[in-house]
């Protein structure tokens, strides 16, 4: 990924199983928003290929294949109202979406349920990838 003359990301390669999760650490201006973004579909890298449960970018219905990636950032808060709580936050995660236009259903809310339990909502960054039903 390049913005003008400066490379952000050059050469990753991230692939992870089924049930396994991942951290990243690094400085401010490391590229991990960049990443995050290239993954969950919103930001396109200036090369390469992005393949992501399956499904090449380019070639995959970005709009469907965004309804299984869920991504959950502190710096989306400006795009919620003040009123919205933080557990509706990552019920948007589902939806591939900022807005909830329509509630949760019932298998959505148990894995958000299941996710803030087992992140302790500390929501720093969290990337769902649902598998396909």
């Amino acid at each position: 990924m390049r913005r003008g003359q400066r490379t952000i990301l050059n050469n990753v390669d991230l692939g992870l199983a089924p049930g396994e999760h991942c951290v990243m650490l690094g400085p401010n201006g490391a590229g991990k928003t960049t990443l995050l973004g290239i993954i969950s579909g919103y930001l396109w890298p200036s090369s390469g290929c992005v393949s992501v449960l399956g499904e090449q970018y380019g070639q995959a219905d970005l709009h469907q294949l965004r309804q299984r990636i869920g991504l959950v950032s502190q710096a989306n808060l400006k795009e919620f109202g003040p009123r919205v709580s933080g557990r509706e936050v990552v019920y948007t995660g589902a939806k591939g979406s900022l807005l909830l236009s329509e509630p949760p259903t019932a298998s959505q809310c148990c894995r958000a349920e299941h996710l803030i339990e087992q992140f302790a909502l500390y929501l720093g960054y969290i990337l769902i990838l649902w598998p396909a039903s």
